[in-house]
């Protein structure tokens, strides 16, 4: 989808930057890991094949899709930045300056920054909304989340949590026409069920044949509130973004 195309968005935790020619070879070598193959559902792709995607990404108004950086990967980068990680996970953290532009990462720096960084990727698939008798409701929509924190030395910092939270609001500002968001996931997936139910998906029902639960959060007001209440706390901002 061509909304994000030239926008970042920055939290106190993570950064979240459209899908680039310049992420799919790191990319590509995530999605030959089975785990991760397993973990998404997806079929392994060819490089070449990679790089048709991330097209299809970029250009599909039915898709839309963000590569998740964590400044603290590797080492926090920056002038300002001393030590600690995202906000409420380290004892340092007042002593960093925020992420992003806030950060001191000159503009020609960005490429190498972002593919240092990236750590997985947030992604959602839009479609018709059906009322619960299965009737198309015209002009409004649905929106299946999924998201992927791919390297595991960025799992367990808040990374997946923040960034959902700042994705959602980024769509309910964005799309207006989006009433519904939900997931699908396999019944392996013990985290992922934890994390979206305390997000405040609730179960919608269970597919016997894909081994996966249904999970689903209406857009109403009170979601629109707690998601801005979110962003400002996290000190979130959309930014300009240049392709570098």
């Amino acid at each position: 989808m061509l909304v994000n195309l030239e926008s970042r968005v920055e939290g106190r935790g993570v950064v979240m930057v459209p899908y680039r020619p310049l992420h799919v070879p790191k990319y590509h070598e995530w999605m030959t890991q089975p785990a991760l193959l397993a973990a998404t559902a997806s079929d392994p792709l060819s490089l070449e094949e990679e790089y048709d995607n991330q097209v299809s990404w970029r250009d599909d108004e039915g898709k839309l899709t963000f590569i998740l950086l964590d400044p603290w990967h590797g080492g926090c980068t920056g002038s300002g930045l001393k030590k600690g990680g995202p906000a409420g996970n380290s004892p340092d953290v007042d002593d960093c300056a925020k992420i992003g532009s806030r950060l001191g990462v000159k503009e020609k720096e960005w490429g190498k920054f972002e593919v240092d960084k990236m750590v997985g990727d947030v992604n959602s698939f839009f479609s018709d909304y059906e009322d619960d008798e299965g009737r198309s409701c015209s002009g409004q929509w649905a929106a299946e989340l999924e998201i992927m924190i791919a390297d595991p030395a960025a799992r367990g910092k808040g990374i997946a949590r923040e960034a959902l939270q700042l994705f959602m609001r980024y769509i309910s500002v964005e799309l207006q026409q989006v009433v519904l968001f939900f997931v699908k996931i396999g019944d392996g997936n013990k985290g992922s069920l934890k994390l979206f139910k305390s997000l405040g998906f609730v179960f919608h029902k269970h597919v016997e044949v894909f081994a996966e639960t249904e999970l689903r959060l209406p857009v109403t007001q009170e979601l629109r509130d707690r998601l801005e209440t979110v962003w400002k706390a996290q000190e979130a901002i959309v930014h300009p973004h240049r392709l570098y």
